[in-house]
């Protein structure tokens, strides 16, 4: 066996062979032992012209190779090649095996060789050039799509996948979500970052989960999660959202962030009992007393940005996180000397605390009083009071 192989050796482990920041010089990774999978990452002088025979997983990150032959690899069914620079990917037309496809953050414009993978589950195809994906019409067999930050302009090809489970979409620069609809079998779907006015075709997706559409420049008509009655969980951060009645209805829903919007009504989530995350901060929230019963509970976790009274820290006794935002740590002592006093002894029965963005946990009930001291300039003797 060639010396360079033989150095390798001690890294394999469960025939799986890691290999990090080397230069390679060419070395042919079919003499090395009986591995089944390889990663290589920030090396030099890659060789895949003679493949290991029984490798079926592959990892090529930040690495300077040529994909000429990698199509002799037929046998793979994951492949990951990220940030690698890639532009030209035709040798994987030949990969009719895999099932697992990544190749985010390169430089690819044409992916019309993908269109032969009929086996694909998964493709990563995030943070490329990408403006038109209609290759992905055949890929029938896919279940979960990330197209982060490219440039698509049609997503027409949607209407034929009718197995995907999960779509990220996340700043494709694209305006409608139209095609989407046509994903009737979707249960995770991310679009942040996308300039949405409406979201009205989500409606038709029965089967959503989970439903991720933050900073889209959202109105205030939501109406269409009225139907979705399978979400059990929502992130919609940074809209323009007033009006959250049509969430009434989503009885499974545990997690719901919808900071930084323009809400002022929270009294619908009185009744949404398996609700354990709330995230309501900055937005004109000025009444928490129809979520009390809810804080009351030991799973439940609150973000809040208010002035608070002191009936309403009471409700949150049992809670076991909340985030304290800037608004509330402004905090005047001559104005609040109850205040501060039930929000110390408060602390007693919490796990965990964020305060103004620094996360205090598993410390000790003296730390959590200094650090509120010092963010909010109160010193020992006016606690005591």
């Amino acid at each position: 066996m060639d010396e360079q192989v033989k150095r390798f050796e001690k890294y394999v482990k469960n025939n799986n062979l890691a290999i990090e920041k080397y230069n390679l010089n060419n070395l042919k990774f079919a003499e090395c032992l009986d591995i089944t999978s390889l990663e290589v990452k920030g090396c030099f002088n890659v060789n895949l012209t003679i493949p290991p025979l029984n490798i079926t997983r592959l990892l090529m990150v930040k690495s300077k190779f040529d994909l000429e032959g990698i199509q002799n690899m037929i046998q793979l069914t994951e492949l990951y090649l990220p940030c690698n620079f890639l532009k030209n990917i035709s040798q994987l037309q030949y990969l009719v095996n895999l099932k697992i496809l990544g190749l985010n953050n390169n430089n690819l414009r044409d992916i019309r060789p993908l269109g032969k993978l009929k086996q694909l589950e998964t493709l990563n195809i995030a943070e490329n050039k990408i403006q038109n994906i209609n290759t992905l019409f055949n890929l029938v067999n896919l279940h979960n799509i990330e197209l982060d930050k490219n440039a698509v302009k049609d997503n027409t090809c949607f209407k034929a996948l009718n197995n995907v489970t999960e779509l990220r979409m996340i700043n494709c620069q694209q305006n409608n979500i139209q095609s989407v609809r046509y994903l009737v079998n979707l249960q995770i779907l991310h679009i942040c970052r996308n300039n949405i006015d409406k979201i009205t075709p989500l409606s038709q997706l029965h089967f959503l989960r989970e439903l991720y559409i933050s900073r889209c420049n959202l109105d205030n008509d939501i109406s269409a999660l009225s139907c979705l009655t399978q979400l059990y969980r929502i992130d919609m951060d940074y809209n323009r959202i007033c009006d959250i009645t049509p969430i009434r209805y989503l009885v499974n829903l545990e997690m719901l962030c919808m900071s930084n919007n323009r809400i002022t009504d929270i009294s619908i989530l009185r009744n949404l009992v398996n609700l354990e995350f709330v995230n309501m901060s900055v937005n004109y929230v000025q009444d928490l007393l129809p979520i009390e019963n809810l804080a009351r509970r030991d799973s439940f976790v609150i973000g809040l940005q208010m002035q608070p009274t002191p009936e309403i820290i009471n409700c949150y006794l049992n809670v076991r996180t909340i985030f304290l935002s800037k608004e509330m740590n402004k905090l005047a002592v001559d104005k609040h000397k109850s205040l501060n006093k039930n929000i110390i002894q408060w602390r007693i029965n919490i796990d965990k605390i964020t305060l103004n963005c620094l996360d205090v946990s598993n410390v000790n009930l003296i730390k959590i009083i200094q650090l509120f001291q010092q963010i909010n300039n109160i010193d020992d003797e006016k606690v005591q009071q």
